[in-house]
């Protein structure tokens, strides 16, 4: 009984799931290749500097993805 209600709600979520783990991972991807940009062409020092004593945030796409997973 448990695992058809269980598998009830699956069929109903399946679909959001995968779009959402399918942006999230296009999110990561954006993100690794800006910072290995940054890094390789921008110098890894002004790289740091830029997050540490600068405080830019390079990394914003990611602000509000929780936020997109509350509503779907």
């Amino acid at each position: 009984m448990i695992k058809a209600l269980f598998y009830k709600e699956w069929l109903k979520i399946r679909s959001a799931t995968f779009i959402l783990a399918l942006i999230y991972i296009v999110i990561i991807l954006k993100i690794s290749l800006e910072s290995s940009y940054q890094i390789r062409f921008l110098n890894a020092n002004m790289y740091w500097y830029k997050i540490i004593i600068l405080g830019n945030i390079f990394f914003s796409d990611l602000k509000f993805y929780p936020a997109l997973m509350g509503l779907v």
